[in-house]
């Protein structure tokens, strides 16, 4: 874990988006879960190095005044809330600026296609300070205000077949775009985010696995991960406002991929083939989520992306 956190310090240098794609760093991430996995440090190191040629460098800026200025403003105001996240943390500590930060942003949870929450996640389950200031100042700079309802619970599986149902009649806008990312910023926009508060982070967890089981779409996958990083998230949240949060992400997700229908009962075969980071990090969400809800569910899917040859045959190989 000391060789993990070495290369996790290291990589506070990086921009939190890469070009000319402009998609999120991935590499933290991916460490964690490759050190979760049990990977040894050579893996590590040798991932760290073909990856991070498609990264590069943040200029180096002294902290701002206050967090809330570098609020929505993006990679040019990253470098400086980054600092600023550093030093709360090293005057106070992770608990109490996660808490202090965290229902501030949490509305935002779908944006960047859900990757400050997930690597939040990841930084808070890896115990890494000098990751877990590096997903905050990243989530500051890509946040936007988001509608949350903390009402009754709704019935999440009953209004997501609901849209099924509904984008079958053609009810719901065509999109402008074809980007996911953009497509839930099309929802803000035209007031037309979807709101609720599914009954129990497990349920959304259970969902988000139905979803991608039974579709293998590429943005389903970050439902499962991002459901199993709100878990390391909840004890800083009140627990309403973090299930509102990911239930209308959820939603305004399963809506941007034109709402696919789902079962559980039938779930498709492992995909043809993955990137090597997210096939890491899904097999740790899995071995992650089949250890605190004992599901088998999630044990197949990293026996099944290990035998379809998606992630290395060590991969959880010491438990599942």
């Amino acid at each position: 874990m000391k060789h993990l956190h070495a290369l996790l310090a290291d990589g506070l240098r990086f921009n939190p988006h890469y070009l000319p794609s402009g998609n999120s760093d991935h590499l933290p991430m991916t460490l964690c879960a490759m050190s979760g996995l049990g990977a040894e440090a050579g893996l590590l190191d040798e991932y760290r190095a073909d990856y991070s040629q498609i990264l590069h460098d943040i200029s180096a800026a002294p902290p701002i005044d206050h967090w809330r200025t570098g609020l929505g403003e993006g990679d040019e105001a990253y470098p400086a809330v980054l600092s600023w996240c550093l030093a709360e943390i090293d005057a106070t500590s992770v608990a109490t600026t996660v808490a202090k930060l965290l229902p501030e942003l949490i509305d935002s949870l779908a944006l960047r296609a859900l990757h400050p929450l997930i690597r939040l996640g990841y930084a808070l389950e890896f115990a890494d300070p000098n990751e877990v200031a590096a997903a905050l100042a990243y989530w500051i700079t890509s946040h936007r205000d988001v509608p949350l309802s903390l009402a009754k619970p709704i019935d999440l599986q009953a209004v997501l077949h609901d849209q099924v149902a509904a984008q079958k009649r053609r009810e719901y806008p065509t999109f402008e775009s074809s980007i996911f990312g953009l497509r839930l910023h099309e929802q803000i926009d035209a007031d037309r985010y979807p709101q609720g508060r599914a009954d129990s982070l497990q349920t959304c967890a259970q969902l988000a696995l139905d979803l991608y089981r039974s579709t293998r779409n590429f943005f389903a996958l970050h439902l499962v991960t991002a459901s199993q990083a709100l878990r390391q998230c909840q004890p800083y949240l009140d627990e309403d406002q973090g299930l509102a949060a990911l239930t209308g992400a959820m939603l305004a997700a399963h809506r941007a991929l034109d709402c696919p229908d789902f079962d559980q009962s039938n779930p498709l075969p492992a995909p043809d083939t993955i990137d090597r980071e997210h096939g890491y990090k899904y097999a740790w969400a899995c071995l992650s989520e089949y250890r605190h809800y004992q599901e088998p569910r999630y044990a197949e899917e990293l026996r099944g992306f290990r035998d379809a040859g998606l992630v290395p045959a060590w991969c959880g190989a010491a438990e599942l």
